[in-house]
């Protein structure tokens, strides 16, 4: 069921929700303004009332979308679909206007943010609703530019006449405003210039899809465009989109489920070309068919024809796989758009990839007349994003790696000799590479405290620098960590290959951010950099050195000068005329040259002193993360935190402290706002002195037990049939009597493993007044209290 357009706030709760929330946003023109509203962790509820937002505007009959989004999670998953600037985070609220100018390279501030700078509530809600009204005010605005455009479609389905000279009026979608732009300047922007002009007689031919048949012309007198063969579009020549009829034609081609090849559909900025469509196609001969909208009627009519979240205009190009699938699934059709050289050569070559990809797929999902065959292969050479491969018999086939691999360089992955597994297709020569993919603890486990290697840092601002170490290892450095640093981007930049030194190898997690390692920039010693490994098994290194920036060293206020006398005698005779008398400008000079000395040598003491204070607060912060990574929240097993007390009494007050503070974070995390009232945690609860002795040997998960815990407490393990909960016998025979506690407390027992050898159990006991305290964690043949 579709979320949006809503007649109620919607509360985003899960993945699939934020896909939907994600594919509403990008379309290209919405009837509402749509407003996201997160929640602040530490605050527990939105700064804003959705539901008296959404309801003002419903009354002013100028209805708008509300979206609220409670937790961390989710706000991350909407940030990894849209981009960390387009997203909305930590209580924040975000403003998406009508149009989708705002997703465009650079102008994501359309979408605005709101940010609780103030702590009175009403303040920032009117801040709110004036930034609604904005949005609002443009959207009137964009329909008036609309409306005051001639109108130049049929009347029948509305698309633009072709022949009599009619201009196709701008989508809504496809305008962009500015204060100085006009109606009549919008439309006059439609008309073909001389660089894309069409003359010439054309040549007609015709692809048959199944049912769907596919005319278009090409360019008899083009030195880019050749003549289209019928029923073929994959010659090595890029085809040409000129008008309204021919885009619709190509909508046809691309909607069509029999379509077997992928298709390449590019664009151009202003009549400019930014994609090489003629290079495009040769390098995708026999692979898939290219197309080039030379025309903005061209463009206006695929994305009139194309599903929203599909279209491609502007300059930036799409890859759609054969089939249409991508049809109901539109964030799986990538979006290419480029602004510099360099990043159109890189998404040229990602393009080229991910097509062979495609088609590899393609060839590997299908009927049984084509079925692939795995082959043991060896890699022979890597050239212009591919791998050629060497195959068993002597023959050579085009090799390519799976679409998850497309952000890498091919030689950050392959090497020259490499032995590799993959799917081959006779007929195309491909073959899919089936990789053999390192795990991130099973890559760097050779790493180790002191040593340093290559990262790649990914976002650097002021305050902080997030690097990978190895593909799903990332790391948040902080400014403050860095001894005499108050800008990270002083150190790196990002997107760069830099070294690092390891202060202390923490662990790898399911986490986002891997919380327990200290690393420096400053302390990596450049000149012992310990090689990356590989993404795949016998693979080259993922990072290299040489690709490290060369760190600029800028030259003291004076040059070391090394010592030019060897001896006192020496000294005396350069400084002595002939007649035994001091020479003056020599003592001068050697005054000069002993003062040079002089500060050459505080210099040294300055640079030594702020040396030794970074070692002893490297030192320091080593300590403290060793000792954090011992006894964190995080572990897996439990450890007791006594040894970290000389007063044993204050050492137990404070364990018990500890495990009380993790039974109720679970409990607050668990239950919503309503649940909490049914499932009410008690005041208090109690353990034996035997408690954490019994956990620690017992070699389970501290958070299972903390979560068997809770259920108990809230009286859930005696619903959930998981838990088996029982009361607890002094054996394991079924007529051994029931073990009462030392006061006559009714014992039980609960699972925590099921199925499993030595399977854990929590054991617990009830006074009369409904106190509960927790007795022991023991395997399931031990029936000890």
């Amino acid at each position: 069921m579709a979320l949006f357009p809503a007649t109620n706030p919607v509360e985003i709760r899960n993945d699939d929700e934020i896909r939907q929330l994600e594919v509403y946003l990008r379309r290209s023109s919405r009837d509402r303004v749509l407003v996201v509203v997160t929640v602040d962790p530490e605050y527990g509820e939105p700064f804003v009332d959705p539901r008296a937002l959404f309801d003002h505007y419903a009354a002013d009959r100028e209805g708008i979308d509300v979206a609220t989004i409670r937790t961390v999670a989710l706000t991350k998953a909407l940030a990894r679909r849209i981009g960390n600037e387009r997203s909305v985070y930590q209580g924040a609220i975000r403003v998406y206007p009508c149009d989708d100018a705002w997703m465009e390279p650079g102008r994501y501030r359309e979408s605005h943010l709101c940010l609780q700078h103030s702590s009175n509530v009403h303040v920032y809600e009117l801040f709110v609703r004036n930034t609604i009204d904005a949005a609002i005010r443009r959207k009137k605005e964009l329909e008036e530019t609309s409306s005051a455009a001639p109108d130049v479609r049929g009347p029948a389905d509305g698309r633009a006449l072709v022949g009599d000279g009619a201009v196709s009026a701008p989508q809504p979608s496809e305008m962009v405003v500015t204060p100085n732009n006009t109606a009549a300047q919008t439309a006059g922007a439609a008309e073909p210039s001389d660089a894309i002009a069409q003359s010439g007689s054309a040549q007609s031919g015709s692809i048959q899809t199944g049912t769907s048949p596919f005319a278009m012309t090409a360019q008899s007198n083009s030195s880019q465009y050749e003549p289209l063969e019928p029923y073929d579009t994959m010659t090595g020549t890029a085809i040409a989109i000129s008008d309204a009829d021919e885009a619709e034609a190509l909508s046809e081609y691309l909607t069509s489920p029999d379509r077997q090849h992928p298709a390449v559909v590019v664009t151009r900025r202003f009549g400019k070309p930014l994609f090489d469509a003629k290079s495009l196609a040769s390098n995708l001969h026999d692979v898939a068919a290219v197309f080039d909208l030379v025309t903005p009627k061209a463009t206006w009519g695929l994305s009139a024809a194309l599903p929203e979240g599909t279209r491609v205009y502007n300059g930036s190009a799409r890859v759609y796989p054969p089939g249409i699938d991508w049809v109901d699934n539109p964030s799986t059709l990538p979006y290419y758009v480029g602004w510099s050289d360099a990043e159109l050569k890189t998404l040229t070559e990602t393009i080229i990839a991910t097509a062979i990809g495609k088609e590899a797929r393609n060839y590997s999902s299908a009927d049984a007349m084509r079925k692939p065959e795995i082959v043991e292969m060896t890699i022979a050479g890597i050239y212009n994003g591919r791998a050629i491969a060497q195959l068993p018999g002597g023959g050579l086939a085009s090799a390519v790696l799976p679409e998850r691999y497309g952000q890498y360089v091919y030689d950050r992955v392959l090497r020259k000799g490499q032995k590799v597994r993959g799917e081959l297709n006779p007929q195309s020569r491909i073959v899919m590479i089936l990789p053999d993919p390192q795990a991130p603890q099973q890559a760097i486990e050779a790493y180790a405290s002191g040593q340093t290697v290559l990262a790649h840092a990914t976002k650097v601002n002021a305050r902080r620098c997030i690097v990978e170490l190895f593909p799903g290892v990332t790391i948040r450095m902080d400014a403050k960590d860095e001894t005499g640093i108050c800008d990270m981007r002083d150190l790196v930049s990002p997107d760069t290959v830099i070294p690092i030194y390891i202060g202390v190898k923490g662990t790898v997690s399911d986490e986002e951010y891997q919380r327990d390692w200290l690393l420096s920039i400053t302390d990596a010693n450049v000149s012992d950099i310990r090689p990356a490994p590989a993404l795949l098994h016998l693979g080259p290194p993922w990072l290299d050195s040489a690709d490290m920036k060369k760190a600029v060293v800028p030259a003291g206020d004076t040059a070391m000068t090394r010592t030019q006398f060897g001896s006192m005698q020496e000294l005396v005779e350069f400084i002595t005329d002939d007649d035994g008398h001091i020479d003056e400008s020599a003592a001068d000079e050697v005054f000069q040259y002993l003062t040079q000395l002089q500060g050459e040598a505080r210099h040294l003491r300055e640079g030594l002193k702020v040396s030794n204070d970074r070692l002893e607060s490297m030192k320091q912060k080593m300590m403290q993360k060793q000792r954090e990574n011992s006894y964190s929240d995080g572990r897996q097993y439990y450890k007791s935190p006594l040894p970290l007390f000389a007063d044993k009494a204050e050492g137990k007050r404070f364990e018990r402290e500890q495990m009380d503070m993790l039974v109720r974070r679970e409990w607050a995390t668990r239950f919503g706002p309503e649940e909490k009232k049914s499932h009410a945690l008690p005041r208090t609860w109690a353990y034996s002195d035997w408690f954490f002795d019994t956990l620690a040997s017992t070699h389970i998960s501290v958070s299972k037990v903390v979560a068997v815990m809770v259920e108990v407490l809230t009286g859930l393990d005696i619903e959930l049939a998981g838990r088996q909960n029982h009361r607890l016998r002094t054996g394991s025979g079924g007529d051994d009597p029931y073990r009462l506690g030392p006061n006559d407390e009714i014992c039980f027992r609960d699972s925590l493993q099921v199925g499993q050898a030595a399977a854990r159990r929590l054991h617990y006991m009830r006074s009369a007044d409904n106190t509960v305290t927790f007795t022991s964690v023991r395997t399931h043949d031990d029936f000890a209290l």
